[in-house]
């Protein structure tokens, strides 16, 4: 009787098993979810800024969960700006979504101006009021040689590791007068050149001369100040540059044997508190490591609503703010392992790549 007794208790483990394996495995199988029937929501892309324009708008629809990511842009809308004295410039449409301003428009600092949109299906929008605040200079910037930490996707297994690259941080310094925190944000810019070497007939050889203008904020670990880690005065990473040609091709830059010469192109723009609210809160998202205590994701402020339909969202930012730009050639002393900034002329004309056949562009760094 006993052992009949374990045999059963045997087998309705053994059964027991075999289902929650079962189970499991059919928990492993992909689901594809789509969600359908949601409304398509607007969203904006808009950026004014003191410099002489064009400025340009962009407009297309929330894309939902589960769903290609290619964002549908928005054809036929009449899209404005006003300002607080009443005059108002419109906006063409170049490209699909991409509406702009005409060339030489600008904002000017102290004033207010609101974005107005009507889109084709007859919602209209406009922005909350967006003053151009006072411009920041580069007064005190500084660079150490130094290391920093990526991750980066590899290309055998798939997975992320992390990888030490060496390179230059570049700082600015900004005091806090009476306790006051100046509102910006910054973009960076690394310039890189290289040569091409074009074999010709009887031994004889050519060379183009090429250079590339790549978007760096992306190295970057935030692109608004941090104020958390001292008071009175602060220092603010606004750009890196990595120091070996090997190391850029980790960064998604073509494999190119660009020559030494490291160029920090940087642009900082002043924001009123609105934008600044909405860049501290996407940097709070993106900064999420998946931690328990990284920041909840939310719904990003935004300073736009629809006017004929108070209820319906929108999401998205025009921005309105002062901009000033420079740039700095790095400068490595090998010998002593420091590093210096030199200033550079102004790159704002510089296409974002190209190549001249045995000719050096006048930016050419020799």
């Amino acid at each position: 009787m006993t052992i009949n007794r374990q045999m059963k208790r045997i087998t309705n483990l053994l059964l027991t098993g075999m289902l929650a394996v079962l189970l499991v495995t059919a928990c492993q199988e992909l689901y594809d979810h789509r969600v359908e029937g949601l409304p398509d929501y607007l969203v904006v892309n808009g950026l004014l800024t003191d410099a002489a324009g064009p400025h340009g708008v962009r407009l297309s629809l929330t894309t939902p969960y589960g769903h290609p990511t290619n964002m549908e842009r928005i054809s036929g809308a009449q899209v404005w700006i006003a300002d607080d004295q009443g005059n108002e410039v419109t906006l063409e449409e170049t490209s699909g979504g991409w509406y702009h301003t005409p060339d030489g428009y600008k904002g000017q600092v102290g004033r207010s101006y609101v974005l107005h949109i009507v889109t084709p299906d007859g919602y209209v929008y406009e922005s909350s009021p967006q003053e151009i605040k006072p411009p920041l200079d580069f007064e005190e910037v500084d660079a150490e040689f130094s290391e920093e930490i990526f991750y980066f996707q590899s290309a055998i297994s798939n997975r992320m590791y992390q990888g030490v690259v060496e390179g230059t941080k570049v700082y600015l310094g900004t005091p806090a007068e009476d306790g006051s925190t100046p509102h910006f944000r910054f973009q960076a810019g690394l310039y890189l050149q290289h040569v091409v070497q074009i074999p010709g007939p009887d031994f004889s050889e050519t060379y183009d001369y090429c250079w590339l203008v790549r978007n760096a904020t992306d190295m970057l670990p935030r692109d608004i100040p941090d104020y958390s880690s001292s008071a009175g005065y602060y220092q603010h990473q606004i750009g890196f540059i990595p120091y070996s040609t090997d190391d850029l091709n980790f960064f998604s830059l073509p494999d190119h044997s660009f020559d030494h010469h490291r160029v920090l192109i940087s642009h900082l723009y002043s924001l009123n508190t609105e934008s600044f609210q909405f860049h501290e809160g996407k940097n709070e998202q993106l900064s999420g490591e998946g931690r328990f205590f990284d920041p909840i994701a939310a719904e990003l402020p935004t300073n736009i609503h629809c006017v004929n339909e108070p209820g319906r969202r929108v999401f998205g930012l025009f921005e309105a703010s002062s901009v000033r730009s420079a740039s700095f050639r790095v400068i490595y002393n090998t010998g002593f392992g420091t590093v210096d900034l030199v200033p550079w002329e102004d790159p704002a004309d510089i296409p974002a790549d190209g190549c001249l056949y045995e000719e050096k562009p006048d930016f050419w760094i020799n």
